[in-house]
């Protein structure tokens, strides 16, 4: 059971790192249109939602140590957050759902510093051993997510 989660949590890890890669030009795109930028923000925050859930089962098991590299993840997700953000792209969101509805660059920026600061607190209490810091930084981590998707998501 063990060497299944070490596997599973390796390919997420991949999964994020070819996602952050492409997401920060490393990686070659067609054309930088609307459509590939709003394709990144969903590929983050789709590899987000699996780092947030990998930290969770690994919390249930009390492997804190495990969790270290998952938070470091989702910290170098929120530094690549911002350039993505810089547009609206309102015409790249097809079908039924959310769009980013636009915020002052130094707004997002500091929304995504608080996103970032709550991921290195998970990553500090994972390599602590605390798991009471894990479970506040985690918290702070999901109510940084919805304070932003509050405030700059809207319906389509």
């Amino acid at each position: 059971m063990r060497i299944l989660k070490m596997w599973t949590g390796a390919g997420i890890l991949v999964l994020a790192v070819a996602g952050l890669l492409w997401a920060g030009g490393v990686l070659p795109v067609a054309d930088g249109s609307p459509q590939q930028v709003v394709a990144a923000r969903k590929a983050m925050m789709q590899a987000i939602k699996l780092n947030l859930g990998d930290i969770g089962k690994k919390f249930e098991a009390g492997t804190l140590a495990d969790i270290a590299a998952n938070a470091a993840s989702v910290e170098v997700m929120g530094r690549v957050m911002p350039p993505l953000y810089r547009e609206k792209h309102e015409s790249a969101y097809t079908g039924k759902g959310k769009y980013f509805t636009g915020a002052a660059p130094a707004d997002f920026e500091a929304a995504a510093e608080t996103f970032r600061a709550a991921a290195q607190k998970v990553n500090d209490g994972a390599a602590a051993g605390d798991k009471a810091a894990v479970a506040a930084g985690v918290g702070e981590v999901q109510a940084s997510c919805g304070a932003c998707h509050k405030a700059y998501r809207g319906a389509f």
